[in-house]
């Protein structure tokens, strides 16, 4: 278990850091790149989530 709740861990982290980042992008960007860039990060630990509640 100690292994998927690290992949869980580094998946959000990655979410924050892709948050953090994209705080800078341009505003014209905000409903194009930002966004889909925004989505997808955050549907790796969604997904990992989902996953491990099916497992239980």
């Amino acid at each position: 278990m100690e292994c998927k709740l690290q992949v869980w861990k580094l998946a959000h982290q990655l979410t924050l850091d892709v948050y953090e980042v994209s705080k800078n992008f341009p505003s014209s960007e905000k409903f194009g790149l930002t966004n889909q860039v925004r989505r997808s990060s955050s549907k790796c630990s969604n997904k990992y989530n989902r996953r491990a509640k099916e497992a239980i």
